[in-house]
């Protein structure tokens, strides 16, 4: 690069990092100390602006979480000079913390998914992180996860680890009102979907075999929806349509689509992953699935037991809103966010 583009770059990050601190009413680049009085400043970063990044944000500092938040989208700065006047950065994903070199003293991460620091296979519990990620998290002043799965494992590898559960982005149904079974084929078999992007660890294969053999065996039907997010109207309405959720990932934070279709009445018919095991029970409120034989299995008894479906999706959702409610959750972000930043 020649002299003259260095400059150029040098320059057009200093006045976009300026004019970043300057839309958000700091008036100089060089942070100050805060009074002891003051609560401590927090700027939050994420990829992208949607509904469902709307909903986090909403969750977790909706209330009074005791920290003053600057909310903004990664590209409005160019480095992390931009972060001198804030007491800790918190960033959205790990990617993003290597987008800017990151200063480890002030720097949190969300991981919000094991792919993000081990391999997306099937027995990645049995592998090592991949290279060089353990040791960043390490350096971080804290890590923060959302699956007890997640702390434990990170935390015996010598993380600081903070774990702050989430819920549905989606409003969830009143007690005891799961929608009513609908079928929208017309057909007479059992609905069910799954919501997925077609990473590896979404195990697609899978998928595509379940949908071939309900449609065979003429029990039931498995939709398979891929692709980006819909908007929140248009995919509760979609969601609403199934009594049935199928998961087959090998990895998951959330996962979240599960715990959207939890809140809309759906029951899942999943693997073990992600936060679900933390408050759903094999046989009575979900139904885990190790292999294919088990997912045909679960998914054949339900369609010819129409009751247990309707039993089990009440039970279900009774759990689910037990379990997670807006209240409990900022809480928890009250009190991980005062013990990491005093």
């Amino acid at each position: 690069m020649s002299l003259f583009k260095k400059l150029q770059s040098r320059f057009l990050n200093s006045y976009k990092d300026h004019r970043f601190l300057f839309q958000h009413g700091f008036q100089k680049v060089l942070g100050k100390k805060r009074s002891p009085t003051s609560l401590p400043s927090l700027l939050a970063l994420h990829d992208y602006d949607d509904w469902a990044i709307d909903h986090v944000f909403n969750l977790w500092f909706g209330g009074d979480p005791g920290v003053r938040i600057t909310r903004a989208n990664w590209d409005q700065c160019a480095t992390t000079r931009a972060f001198a006047p804030f007491d800790c950065v918190l960033f959205g994903y790990y990617d993003m913390l290597l987008r800017f070199g990151y200063a480890p003293e002030r720097s949190m991460v969300v991981i919000h998914d094991p792919c993000e620091i081990f391999p997306q296979a099937a027995d990645w519990k049995r592998l090592p992180p991949l290279e060089g990620r353990l040791e960043k998290l390490k350096s971080l002043r804290a890590v923060i996860v959302i699956s007890q799965e997640m702390e434990e494992i990170l935390t015996g590898l010598g993380v600081r680890c903070f774990r702050i559960p989430t819920m549905s982005r989606l409003e969830a149904l009143l007690p005891d009102t799961p929608h009513p079974i609908k079928d929208p084929s017309g057909e007479g078999m059992m609905q069910s979907i799954s919501v997925y992007r077609n990473y590896p660890r979404k195990n697609a294969p899978l998928l595509q075999k379940l949908r071939q053999h309900g449609v065979a065996g003429g029990l039931w039907n498995l939709q398979l929806q891929t692709g980006g997010y819909l908007d929140a109207a248009r995919y509760t309405e979609m969601l609403d349509q199934f009594p049935v959720y199928v998961c087959s990932s090998w990895q998951e934070g959330g996962p979240l689509p599960v715990m959207d279709a939890l809140a809309r009445g759906a029951l899942p018919v999943m693997t073990r992953v992600g936060q679900i095991p933390e408050f759903l029970s094999h046989g009575e409120t979900v139904f885990f699935c190790d292999g294919e034989a088990e997912f045909i299995e679960s998914l054949d008894s339900l369609a010819k037991n129409p009751e247990l479906l309707i039993s089990m999706r009440t039970k279900a959702h009774s759990a689910y809103l037990r379990a997670r409610d807006p209240k409990s959750i900022r809480d928890r972000v009250r009190s991980v966010f005062r013990e990491i930043l005093g």
